[in-house]
């Protein structure tokens, strides 16, 4: 796969969603430190694909009104994406669960086919890379981490 910088493409899904959360009255931001680039290797499409499932779930369950971040840093040789809301959440019991494709929790009313966070941890994997679920650091709320190893951008043999 070739070498494309995941805060560029992170960049991309939060202007592609902004209008959705905005039709929830949610409030939807995009944080990164200035001038951080995140090179791994992976394909572009499949990682706004990745992405895009999380924050598309973030927004549908967290209801209106509500905050999700999505954010870019560099963690030691690490770069890491995160999309965090402070909607309902996952219970811990349940969130090697949502993995599984077409697992809907029990109260979920919320139309979808509960594919999303099976695509997303899938494309990540298939890099190498790989979703987490946490709590939200707020208290309430998810917390979804992509996780990938940087890449070099060094020399022309690398």
């Amino acid at each position: 796969a070739a070498i494309i910088d995941a805060v560029a493409v992170a960049g991309q899904v939060a202007l592609d969603y902004l209008p959705l959360a905005r039709g929830k009255q949610q409030d939807f931001g995009w944080e990164r430190p200035v001038d951080l680039t995140l090179p791994i290797r992976a394909d572009a499409a499949l990682l706004r694909e990745a992405l895009a499932n999380l924050v598309h779930n973030a927004i549908q369950y967290s209801g209106r009104g509500s905050r999700i971040t999505l954010s870019a840093a560099r963690v030691n040789d690490h770069a890491l994406l995160v999309v965090e809301d402070d909607g309902p959440g996952i219970p811990d019991s349940e969130r090697e669960k949502v993995f599984a494709r077409f697992y809907r929790s029990v109260d979920n009313t919320e139309p979808g086919s509960g594919l999303g966070l099976a695509i997303s941890r899938e494309m990540a994997a298939r890099f190498g890379g790989k979703v987490t679920l946490r709590d939200a650091t707020q208290g309430r709320g998810l917390r979804a981490e992509v996780e990938f190893d940087l890449a070099e951008m060094a020399g022309p043999d690398a």
